[in-house]
């Protein structure tokens, strides 16, 4: 018997172009509502969790997935356990936010609000 893979996770990966798809449309949903401030926060104070998140996902998909459907709980299982799944959110609900309010702050360059 093999258990060198015994305990490894399989990390599988969303094709790039349904990868951004699915960023896109989440930091739209959450931008559309005025929810970037509370979701950038809860995102980035959860970073470390995100994997467990993503098995959590696993979890509640016999519970939501009547709701929001087998193949999106998949897909942000993989969003979640991805590497840079969540910075990548945090990034585009930024830049959609931006081009939002046409106000730009670079506080994380230091730079001052314009």
């Amino acid at each position: 018997m093999n258990f060198r893979n015994a305990f490894s996770l399989r990390e599988d990966e969303l094709p790039a172009a349904e990868r951004e798809g699915l960023i896109q449309s989440l930091a739209e949903f959450v931008v559309k509502r005025g929810l970037s401030v509370p979701a950038i926060l809860a995102l980035d104070m959860h970073r470390p969790l995100a994997h467990t998140m993503g098995a959590g996902v696993v979890v509640m998909t016999p519970i939501l997935g009547p709701l929001f459907g087998l193949e999106r709980m998949e897909q942000a299982k993989l969003l979640l356990t991805s590497r840079d799944g969540v910075e990548c959110l945090i990034q585009r609900i930024e830049e959609l936010t931006v081009l939002k309010s046409g106000v730009r702050n670079d506080v994380s360059r230091g730079e001052a609000p314009s």
